[in-house]
C-alpha cells in the first residue's frame, strides 16, 4: 500500500508529466493539500522528491514551480538516454522473458486498433512509454529501470509539448516492431541498433519543432 508521500508523489508527477501541471505552473503547498486531500508534510516531502526529478524548481523564499524545459535541457536529456537506453535493450536481448515479449507484443498491437485523432496520439504516447518500461525492467538493474523511467518522463513532457505530436509516428511504430523482433530472436546487437536508431531519430523529429 502506498504512503501518502507516496501516493503525492505519483500524483504530482503524473498531473506534470501530462502537463496538466503545465511548465512554470506555480506549486502552492496549501492548494495542493486541498486537491489531493492530504497533509502538508506528505506533500512537502513529494515535492523535494520531484525537485530531485528535475521536475519541480524550490526557491527558498521565493517559492516552487513546475520546472521548464529548455534546449539545452533538451539536448542533454537526449544525450543520456542513448548510451542508458541502448544498454538497456542489449541486456534485454539477453535477460527478456517470454511474458515480458508478449506483454510488448500486446501493447504495441494495441495501437492499430486505434481511429485516427487524439485517440490514437495517447495510445501511441503509452505505448511508447511502457515498451520502454517493459525493455528496461527486462534487465532486472533497478539502476538502469529507474535512469530510463526519469529521463523517460523529461523526454514524455517534450513530447505532449510539439506542436505535432504525430510527427514520425510511423517510424516510432516501426521501431516498435523492430525492436519486439530483435528481442525475441535474442538478437543483443540488432536491439541495440534499434534502439539507438529510435531515440536519434525521435531526438531530431523533436528538435525540428523547437
Amino acid at each position: 500500500m502506498l504512503s501518502q508521500t507516496d501516493r503525492a508523489y505519483s500524483i504530482l508527477k503524473s498531473r506534470i508529466v501530462s502537463l496538466e501541471l503545465p511548465p512554470g505552473a506555480i506549486l502552492r503547498e496549501e492548494e495542493l493539500m486541498g486537491m489531493l486531500g492530504l497533509g502538508r508534510t506528505p506533500i512537502r516531502e513529494a515535492l523535494q522528491r520531484l525537485a530531485r526529478d528535475d521536475l519541480v524548481i524550490i526557491q527558498p523564499r521565493r517559492g516552487m514551480y513546475v520546472a521548464e524545459i529548455g534546449v539545452t535541457d533538451l539536448k542533454q536529456i537526449f544525450e543520456a538516454r542513448i548510451p542508458l537506453e541502448t544498454w538497456s535493450a542489449r541486456l534485454a536481448a539477453e535477460r527478456i522473458t517470454d511474458a515480458e515479449l508478449d506483454r510488448l507484443e500486446n501493447i504495441i498491437d494495441q495501437v492499430d486498433q486505434e481511429p485516427a485523432g487524439a485517440g490514437f496520439i495517447r495510445a501511441l504516447m503509452e505505448s511508447d512509454r511502457q515498451a520502454h518500461a517493459i525493455i528496461s525492467e527486462a534487465t532486472g538493474n533497478k539502476f538502469l529501470i529507474d535512469g530510463v523511467r526519469w529521463l523517460y518522463d523529461l523526454t514524455s513532457r517534450i513530447w505532449k509539448l510539439t506542436p505535432d505530436p504525430l510527427a514520425g509516428a510511423t517510424t516510432i511504430r516501426q521501431h516498435h516492431r523492430d525492436l519486439l523482433d530483435a528481442l525475441r530472436a535474442r538478437d543483443a546487437d540488432r536491439a541495440e541498433c534499434v534502439m539507438r536508431q529510435h531515440v536519434l531519430d525521435f531526438w531530431s523529429t523533436v528538435r525540428a519543432q523547437v
